[in-house]
């Protein structure tokens, strides 16, 4: 449920979305394996993550743009599942895991360190399984991808745009604050 998010997640997002690098944020998740957004999974102790001077500059740093917001919303539910859905039912990214059992409960999320600038989350439930990609940075980026390990093929689901692609290199390109959902 909401409650139970942890309030260090949107903190550590906002982070990385001002600092356009998703490091710290996938570091500090990775070392927690896979998730499913319990409270107890996750400590309070920000400091143990961030620094004070960085604590401080999220707190006054301007709110998100709404670009930046937009990612941070398809973060969350990449993270945490349908249950960090808010009640903007019209929202597409809502919608998508609404509907998509990789989301749902039961269903576990692995955070993958593929590049520096990106947020990859890999949510699975049953053989079912969706990657979640999120460029944090304001250029495009090259994010390299192991196709048939995270996903079991190189043929994919575009669940955002609704399309099937054809997987034929070692990468994917993500825009500026893109946000790509691919599943198997």
């Amino acid at each position: 449920m909401k409650s139970e998010i942890p309030i260090l997640i949107p903190m550590l997002l906002h982070h990385a979305l001002l600092m356009q690098d998703g490091r710290t944020l996938t570091q500090w998740l990775g070392r927690r394996g896979q998730m499913d957004c319990a409270a107890d999974l996750f400590d309070d102790d920000v400091r143990g993550v961030l620094t004070g001077v960085q604590i401080d500059a999220v707190r006054a740093a301007a709110p998100l743009s709404g670009e930046q917001q937009r990612v941070a919303k398809a973060a969350m539910l990449a993270l945490c599942g349908a249950s960090a859905a808010s009640d903007t039912a019209n929202d597409r990214f809502v919608r998508i895991a609404a509907a998509h059992a990789a989301f749902g409960p039961g269903s576990t999320a692995q955070v993958c360190d593929l590049s520096v600038g990106a947020l990859a989350v890999l949510r699975e439930f049953g053989v079912q399984r969706v990657l979640c990609l999120a460029n944090l940075t304001t250029e495009p980026l090259l994010v390299p991808v192991p196709w048939r390990v995270l996903l079991g093929s190189a043929n994919v689901r575009d669940l955002v745009r609704s399309t099937r692609l054809a997987v034929h290199g070692p990468s994917f390109e993500l825009g500026s604050l893109e946000v790509r959902w691919l599943g198997n």
